[in-house]
């Protein structure tokens, strides 16, 4: 049975959705705890709402709109979700004309992902190396490894995983070396080797990490969504995005940090927001979160 995914920072980003929201977009549905929460703010609301949800993963996003389903068979006749199987980096083909007026993103990997093997995400357990969110286009991690140089792996390790120079030369080396070992083609056997150089077993899910991120181009996602705010967000609107990676954090600040430098953006969040103490203690994957948020200006 799949684990259902805790959702993260939600009264925290419940506060700053504005009161006149019409149109919030879920970026990241997954298993829809946001959504949920964006549903229950406006129960006692006559006021119409359009909530717009993305998730890459078809099989997440099924998960999710059976959970919403289940908790609102007949969803109250002022809300209206429209789901989509997409990118958020896709949003500005979706957007109404009229503008955004919420956006958040969750950054964090879903934990159906950690947990089911199928798709090799994890070191833990046993699966193919395939590690995509959409497993209907795009290269699987093991075909990435086998057209990539050994210059590109490195780039990998140090640009995505803040390794130093010569441990990613270390790894860059050892998977060019077996491109094409039949071990390679599973999670188990990309372990198998890396053992060979003796590495730590907090190295381990960094590396499998930095794959991912270049499995799904998930840095990529990024610039390519935040490049279209000025496009899909109203005056006044919000964008929020919740972070885990130190280096996905970077980008998300210097994005903002250029937003607000022509005077058409304001950040709402001077210093990250994190999840209490009492929520990481509930949920351990909440303690690396940090959330920021930017508004765009009315005038």
């Amino acid at each position: 049975m799949v684990k259902q995914h805790v959702s993260i920072l939600v009264n925290e980003i419940l506060e700053y959705i504005p009161h006149d929201a019409k149109v919030i977009v879920d970026g990241t549905f997954g298993h829809g705890g946001h959504t949920l929460s964006f549903i229950n703010s406006r129960l006692q609301s006559d006021s119409n709402l359009l909530i717009q949800c993305y998730d890459r993963d078809h099989l997440v996003m099924a998960r999710g709109q059976a959970r919403i389903q289940e908790q609102f068979p007949i969803l109250p006749s002022h809300i209206t979700l429209d789901y989509l199987t997409s990118s958020y980096a896709t949003i500005s083909d979706h957007s109404p004309n009229h503008g955004v007026d919420f956006i958040l993103l969750d950054l964090g990997i879903n934990r159906e992902h950690v947990t089911d093997n199928v798709r090799g995400f994890s070191f833990q357990g046993q699966g193919p190396l395939d590690m995509r969110f959409d497993t209907t286009t795009g290269k699987t991690a093991y075909e990435f490894i086998q057209e990539s140089s050994i210059d590109d792996m490195k780039r990998w390790f140090i640009e995505y995983g803040d390794f130093t120079e010569k441990r990613a030369n270390m790894f860059a080396t050892l998977l060019n070396k077996n491109k094409h070992n039949e071990d390679l083609k599973t999670t188990t056997g990309l372990t198998k080797l890396l053992h060979e150089l003796r590495i730590s077993k907090n190295e381990l899910a960094p590396i499998f990490q930095c794959i991912r991120i270049v499995t799904n181009n998930e840095f990529g996602h990024v610039d390519d969504f935040i490049s279209q705010l000025d496009t899909v967000l109203a005056p006044g609107g919000r964008c929020a995005i919740i972070s885990f990676h130190s280096i996905e954090d970077r980008i998300i600040k210097y994005h903002f940090k250029n937003l607000a430098n022509d005077n058409q953006y304001t950040i709402l969040t001077k210093h990250v927001i994190k999840p209490t103490r009492q929520e990481v203690q509930k949920n351990k994957a909440a303690r690396s979160a940090k959330l920021r948020i930017i508004e765009k200006n009315k005038s």
